[in-house]
């Protein structure tokens, strides 16, 4: 059984994998080294990739490091792509970590991942494995926040679906620039790769995919845990080229 953890932003994301299927995930605000441990105990595991965008307490890796193989995804690590990015220490390695999911859920074929997190990205993979890099986008939420953290009397405005260009009050103004907005934004960006790319599969993964995906114009194929699927592929393709 392979263990794959995500350290987030926000949560922290926990799968145990049989081969390429999922068989149980968590997700959890903070893990503690007595969780971990109680996890270890209860199930078979052989190896472990640990993906980081805060820092992994030493008392969790003390406790990962006891499995027979252990990975801290970095720039290092080896790939079941070629990865182009010209800086790679700098490379979120969830976007990595995505990019490698989908170049496996669709071999040969040329794919755009939209990961709507706390940030949006848009990468892409080639049909030949190659990756090259993508964009960075601050996220729905993260928009909502910043029209009311730095303004004076703008309100927060929680996210629902805004189909009209004009909004005729100020809290469906906000929506037009954000919700609405957004959705422009990607549809534009989707184009622009359709026309880099040609034919090009397009899916979406994150917290918010469900807001996004009935509303973008082009077929999106939504795709839970993409992150962890990832992960557990590049750990697989680690412990198979021993």
């Amino acid at each position: 059984m392979n263990l794959c953890i995500d350290i987030g932003n926000t949560k922290s994301k926990i799968g145990l994998f049989e081969d390429d299927q999922l068989v149980r995930s968590y997700s959890r605000k903070n893990i503690s080294a007595t969780w971990l441990s109680e996890l270890l105990q209860a199930n078979s595991i052989a190896a472990a990739i640990v993906s980081n965008t805060r820092d992994c307490h030493l008392s969790l890796r003390k406790e990962l490091e006891s499995l027979p193989f252990y990975i801290d995804l970095d720039h290092h690590t080896r790939l079941p792509i070629q990865n182009h990015y010209a800086t790679p220490e700098t490379l979120g390695r969830d976007r990595l970590a995505v990019v490698c999911a989908a170049s496996g859920l669709y071999p040969k074929q040329n794919v755009l991942i939209i990961d709507a997190g706390t940030c949006i990205t848009l990468d892409a993979v080639s049909k030949e494995g190659d990756y090259y890099g993508g964009s960075i986008h601050p996220g729905l939420t993260m928009r909502y926040k910043a029209l009311n953290n730095y303004t004076g009397k703008l309100p927060f405005v929680k996210k629902q679906v805004m189909n009209e260009l004009v909004g005729n009050s100020t809290e469906n103004a906000i929506l037009a620039g954000v919700s609405y907005a957004i959705i422009k934004e990607m549809d534009g960006m989707i184009d622009d790769y359709k026309v880099k790319y040609g034919e090009l599969k397009v899916i979406i993964t994150g917290g918010d995919a469900s807001f996004f995906v009935s509303q973008l114009k082009s077929q999106i194929f939504a795709h839970s845990n993409l992150v962890l699927a990832g992960l557990n592929k590049i750990l697989k393709y680690n412990v198979e080229s021993l």
